[in-house]
């Protein structure tokens, strides 16, 4: 039997876009969860026992800091789009290691808390399917002008030092776009590029 290796690592630099907009700094944890709805029916003898697994359910849950002066902070982000569905991308380990995707239904956080304590909440949305897991193995490919590309495309840039990751569906411009840091968005053409190294 083969013995495989192990690399758990601590969650500390992470990346949490949702659309073409990153949260990372508003939040302390994020975690997508599975459930299971297994139905049992047991008959009046041991041997009678039946079980069916039923679906799998996911759900993501952020803790989040309640920011309600900020414009354009994350809480007032879910509380301005509850009921909407959004792309969200949760890469647990910044600049390595595969990244996660999900469609993910939002909900209003909660308003206030405790005195003399910093304002959370704890926002548990709903997951469209099941999170997607997009493994960054395969090399990117040197980035190309007028080119189409789907979600998830890696391409480089900068003489293959930075690395950018499709976003959004589109076209690519017809120049080179300018690496807008790291976490950072940049639009080229009508492809949005989220920077991941």
């Amino acid at each position: 039997m083969t013995t495989i290796p192990v690399a758990p690592f601590v969650l500390k630099d992470v990346l949490l876009g949702i659309e073409v907009d990153n949260y990372e700094a508003h939040v302390s944890a994020v975690t997508f969860t599975p459930a299971n709805s297994a139905q049992e029916w047991r008959g009046l003898t041991p041997t009678a026992v039946f079980t069916d697994p039923g679906s799998e359910t996911w759900t993501g849950t952020l803790e989040i800091a309640q920011d309600w002066e900020t414009p354009d902070s994350l809480a007032r982000y879910l509380f301005q789009n509850a009921g909407s569905t959004k792309a969200v991308t949760f890469k647990p380990k910044s600049g390595s290691g595969p990244t996660f995707e999900v469609q993910l239904t939002l909900v209003s956080p909660a308003i206030g808390g405790a005195g003399n304590a910093y304002a959370t909440a704890s926002v548990a949305c709903g997951v469209q399917g099941r999170p997607t897991l997009v493994d960054p193995s395969p090399a990117p490919t040197a980035w190309a002008a007028t080119t189409v590309y789907a979600v998830g495309d890696r391409v480089s840039i900068s003489s293959g030092t930075v690395v950018l990751r499709a976003l959004t569906a589109g076209t690519s411009g017809g120049t080179v776009p300018v690496a807008p840091g790291r976490s950072n968005v940049v639009i080229n053409g009508t492809v949005a590029w989220l920077q991941t190294t």
